[in-house]
């Protein structure tokens, strides 16, 4: 009774990435009805009137891979083609750059990939965790100086980093807020006795004011 003299299915190969996707197949024919009557396993499919819609799963074989999806109305057979990459090519990080207070913290980014399965690498003083929608990367306590990290995301050969600073301890004077006068190397002045000339620098005191934290003994 279905006597279908054709069937076209459009488009009729699709591209997908690692992750995944979907991507929605017009059917046009004469005929009563249509069928697929064969698919890959790693897709899933939801069937409408005049259309279907290709779920691609996450592949996570390490290899791309191809399949086709065969659909049937009467005697008419049609294809679609389907490949799938094996490897992501994409990675970033919606920050670039996050920073913390002494008193350490938490913040919320997200990582827009076409993979699904990145690694991440941090500093022991870093945590990161991810919750599907989005990554909390959290800060200890820094009672020491002044400190930087990476935190670095990596799927195949792609990654992201972004850049952690935390506050604490200047760490170029060391929290004492002055450090040795280049002018005199820390001495006070230069020659002796009658000779002896204080240095103007620094008053003749061999310190100055540290000029990365402005003499406070801290950094934020």
């Amino acid at each position: 009774m279905n006597a279908a003299t054709y069937l076209r299915a459009e488009p009729n190969q699709i591209g997908s990435v690692k992750a995944g996707g979907d991507c929605k197949i017009e059917i046009d024919y004469d005929g009563y009805v249509w069928l697929i009557n064969h698919k890959p396993d790693w897709v899933d499919i939801d069937e409408n009137d005049n259309d279907f819609t290709i779920r691609v799963n996450p592949n996570q074989t390490g290899q791309a891979r191809e399949g086709s999806i065969t659909i049937q109305s009467g005697k008419q057979l049609a294809q679609v083609v389907i490949k799938q990459m094996g490897y992501a090519t994409k990675i970033k990080a919606s920050e670039n750059t996050l920073k913390f207070s002494s008193s350490g913290g938490k913040e919320t980014i997200t990582i827009a990939t076409d993979g699904c399965e990145w690694k991440v690498q941090f500093p022991e003083w870093i945590s990161v965790r991810d919750n599907e929608e989005d990554v909390v990367i959290s800060c200890q306590k820094n009672s020491d100086e002044y400190r930087t990290g990476n935190v670095i995301f990596i799927e195949d050969n792609v990654s992201t980093t972004v850049y952690i600073t935390q506050g604490g301890l200047c760490n170029n004077c060391h929290g004492h807020g002055e450090i040795s006068c280049s002018s005199c190397w820390g001495m006070g002045g230069s020659g002796y006795g009658m000779f002896y000339t204080q240095c103007l620098w620094c008053g003749g005191s061999g310190k100055i004011k540290c000029g990365v934290c402005g003499g406070s003994g801290k950094r934020e």
